[in-house]
């Protein structure tokens, strides 16, 4: 019988491509958001 792997000795990343894309738009959303403020006066 195959001894299998148990989850904790995996080593299995969570910055998949996804993760990525989702954090880049996240970013690129609040610059966009930051200058369109930063144009307005107070």
């Amino acid at each position: 019988m195959e001894k299998t792997q148990s989850s904790a000795s995996r080593t299995e990343s969570w910055c998949t491509r996804d993760v990525l894309f989702i954090a880049l738009s996240a970013f690129f959303a609040d610059m966009g958001y930051q200058a369109v403020t930063v144009i307005f006066p107070p």
